[in-house]
């Protein structure tokens, strides 16, 4: 298994083996949006008043509700966040395309290690973890406490330090 938890590593670049072609447009064609929870559904998001003076007008507080109502969810590779982690092995070698590119760090399994990440609306931390496991020192931002709670103890599980923080990425700093 990898540093995602996705299967076998291809010898040469240590990344999982897939075709990332064929993938994409399976995920593509299997992502569909989630059913919209009804007013009457949504949980009511209570931010602290210095947060929701930053956040006003950059956040969508209807939306951080529904993603708040199911993050409890975020781990469950079947559930609503799946096209999510379907896309992730894409979404990390792009990353790490970008890093290797611009800051010429080898490939490996550590390869990110004296690197800083910040992880911009970071939700569960399906991105922040594979960041961590190969080595970053990761911040995960997210403006609902639920979000992070799940974070906070998927990243406690797994033995990684993340240091997650409500907060949004125009106050971050």
């Amino acid at each position: 298994e990898n540093t995602f938890g996705l299967g076998p590593l291809n010898a040469r670049t240590d990344w999982p083996v897939t075709s990332c072609r064929r993938d994409c447009a399976q995920h593509i064609l299997e992502f569909r949006r989630p059913q919209a929870l009804k007013p009457e559904e949504r949980p009511e998001i209570v931010m602290p008043a210095d947060i929701q003076a930053q956040v006003q007008g950059a956040v969508d507080p209807r939306e951080a509700a529904q993603f708040a109502a199911i993050a409890e969810s975020w781990w469950d590779p079947d559930g609503p966040f799946r096209p999510l982690h379907r896309l992730n092995p894409a979404r990390m070698r792009f990353v790490m395309n970008a890093v290797q590119e611009n800051f010429g760090v080898a490939e490996g399994a550590r390869a990110l290690t004296g690197m800083t990440a910040v992880d911009i609306g970071c939700g569960g931390g399906l991105i922040s973890e594979p960041l961590a496991r190969l080595g970053a020192d990761v911040t995960g931002l997210d403006v609902t406490e639920e979000n992070l709670g799940v974070a906070r103890a998927h990243a406690a599980d797994s033995g990684l330090t993340i240091d997650y923080r409500l907060e949004t990425a125009e106050a971050w700093r």
